[in-house]
Parts: C-alpha cells; sequence; structure tokens
C-alpha cells in the first residue's frame, strides 16, 4: 500500500498509525483521483450523476 511504501515505523505509536490508515482511506475513497471516473473523484462522480450530496 503507499501509504508504507519508504516510512519508518519505529516510533510511531499504535494510536498515531491508526490515525494515519483512517486518513489514508479516507482520502482514497473521497478524493482521489481517477481515470476511469473520467478523472473524477469518486465523490465527485456520485455527486455529479446525482447519487450523492
Amino acid at each position: 500500500m503507499e501509504l508504507s511504501y519508504g516510512c519508518d515505523w519505529g516510533g510511531v505509536a499504535m494510536g498515531g498509525s491508526i490515525d494515519m490508515l483512517d486518513a489514508y482511506l479516507k482520502w482514497y475513497r473521497d478524493v482521489r483521483i481517477k481515470g476511469d471516473l473520467d478523472y473524477r473523484s469518486p465523490t465527485q462522480y456520485r455527486r455529479d450523476l446525482g447519487l450523492a450530496a
């Protein structure tokens, strides 16, 4: 997973790593741009289709 590439996890507490993973998953789900969706984020794609508010 891109989140862990080149990271030194020494000294990162369990809570810190969970927070980082949570932020990454929210970005991946809502913000990242996808070519399959006409270079829009999944959230923007759903909004454009009228499936999300």
